[in-house]
Parts: C-alpha cells; sequence; structure tokens
C-alpha cells in the first residue's frame, strides 16, 4: 500500500471528504489513521446513499408502494 498523499483526490473530492482524507494521510498514529479514515468512509457512503433517498421519497410522492424494509432502516 502506498504512504504517498493523492494530491489528485484533493482536487477531485468534494471538500469535506478531501479534508477528511488529508486528515487520515497526516495523522501521527495508528489510531488517529484508522479514526479518520473511519470518518472518511462514513461520510462517503452517506454521500453516496443521500441521491438515493431522495428518489425513494420522489416515487413515495408520485404514488409507488412503500418499501417496509427501507421504513425500518
Amino acid at each position: 500500500m502506498s504512504q504517498e498523499l493523492r494530491r489528485e483526490y484533493l482536487v477531485r473530492l468534494p471538500l469535506p471528504l478531501a479534508q477528511l482524507y488529508g486528515r487520515a494521510h497526516h495523522a501521527k498514529d495508528a489510531r488517529a489513521r484508522h479514526d479518520h479514515a473511519f470518518y472518511l468512509f462514513e461520510a462517503a457512503v452517506k454521500l453516496a446513499a443521500a441521491p438515493l433517498i431522495a428518489a425513494y421519497l420522489e416515487d413515495l410522492r408520485q404514488g409507488f408502494p412503500r418499501v417496509e424494509a427501507l421504513d425500518r432502516l
């Protein structure tokens, strides 16, 4: 695994994700690197899920049936 900072990530990622990536890379100890990498992953998942949630809510508004499994999340 490369230990170099990938500057293209800093340029291409949305600012909050780029900041988390930079924090994870520059952390002083393993625990801080782990924590910041976890926060980066968590934010990326939330960012990826947001349009899917919006599409589901729009489908509900248009009269499509609810999905019980999604309502329990």
